[in-house]
């Protein structure tokens, strides 16, 4: 076989999907609107950039959110 490894690195794949599949954010669009982020691009950039930082802090609080959503603030 000329990918030992690959059963097993789909497996972590796998489990990481699984993990970070459940993770869902407490911010919304609206609420970055709320603190001054205009509709568009920006408002689902930063939606990404605190999903990010969730699935590595899954407890997360909506405040803590909207904390990181403030560094991205022009």
């Amino acid at each position: 076989m000329q990918y030992p490894n690959l059963i097993s690195e789909i497996k972590l794949i796998d489990e990481y999907l699984e993990r970070t599949s459940k993770i869902k954010l407490e911010v919304s669009g609206n609420d970055l609107k709320q603190i001054g982020f205009k509709e568009g691009k920006e408002i689902g950039q930063v939606l990404e950039k605190i999903l990010e930082k969730k699935i590595t802090n899954p407890s997360m609080t909506k405040d803590e959110e909207l904390k990181v959503a403030k560094e991205f603030k022009d």
